[in-house]
């Protein structure tokens, strides 16, 4: 837990000391962490590979497709076309907290299971549940992005 606090701040203190370049390969000190870009970032588990992405990126505010889906998730899509099984979890940040984040949520991770789905991912290897505000990144909202970090997307593959 302490690793992820220092591993977020750390992070944090880079984005804001200047914008980020997408063609340079961004780097943690944890090597289970790779940086795909800016938006995603792709961590190995004892069982499976988690891909976290913020919800921005794929959804609008009306569960719209946002219009960088298609690039957001096709290393990810790729994956998941050789997989056993994918768990799809969507969180918010704390501003949906109790029943109505867990609804949306819920919507979130639908809405990418279906988008995955319609771009050749058997359907019955995945499963989709909200999570709500449970599980935050960054716990004290004040924080400098913490509803980046609160408001994602984990697609685990295995």
């Amino acid at each position: 837990m302490i690793q992820s606090i220092i591993f977020i701040l750390s992070f944090l203190s880079i984005a804001a000391a200047k914008p980020l370049d997408e063609s340079i390969s961004i780097q943690s000190s944890n090597p289970q962490i790779q940086f795909l870009n800016k938006h995603i970032y792709k961590m190995e588990l004892p069982n499976a590979t988690r891909y976290t992405i913020s919800t921005n990126q794929l959804l609008d505010d009306n569960l719209n497709y946002s219009p960088s889906i298609n690039a957001e998730l096709a290393p990810i899509i790729a994956q998941a076309k050789k997989a056993q099984h994918i768990a799809i979890h969507a969180f918010t940040d704390e501003g949906l907290s109790g029943k109505n984040g867990d609804a949306i949520s819920s919507e979130q991770a639908q809405r990418i299971l279906d988008f995955m789905w319609f771009q050749g991912v058997d359907y019955s290897l995945m499963t989709a549940k909200g999570m709500g505000y449970s599980h935050p990144k960054v716990k004290d909202p004040k924080e400098t992005n913490s509803n980046f970090f609160n408001r994602r997307i984990e697609i685990d593959i295995n």
